[in-house]
C-alpha cells in the first residue's frame, strides 16, 4: 500500500512516515524545511533500517511551482 505525507520532516510528519514504514507501507513524504530539516529523514532511514527502501522524499517549494515542476529530479531524493 501507497501513502503520500506532507510535512514528512516534522516532528509529527517523521514519525508518521517511520510508523508507516515499519507497518509496511511506500512512503512518498514531502516538505519545504519552513519548520523542518532533512536530518529527520535521514534519521528516519536508519531507524526504519532495510525498510527505508520504500521511502522516497521531495523537497517542495511553496512559492515556484514551475521550478518544482520542471527540475523534480534535482529536488527529489
Amino acid at each position: 500500500m501507497k501513502c503520500l505525507v506532507t510535512g514528512g520532516a516534522g516532528y509529527i510528519g517523521s514519525h508518521t512516515v517511520l510508523q508507516l514504514l515499519l507497518s509496511g507501507y511506500h512512503v512518498f513524504a514531502v516538505d519545504n524545511f519552513d519548520n523542518s530539516s532533512e536530518t529527520a529523514i535521514n534519521r528516519v532511514k536508519e531507524l526504519a533500517g532495510e525498510l527505508a527502501n520504500n521511502l522516497s522524499f521531495c523537497k517542495v517549494c511553496r512559492f515556484n511551482r514551475f521550478l518544482i515542476k520542471n527540475n523534480q529530479e534535482k529536488l527529489c531524493f
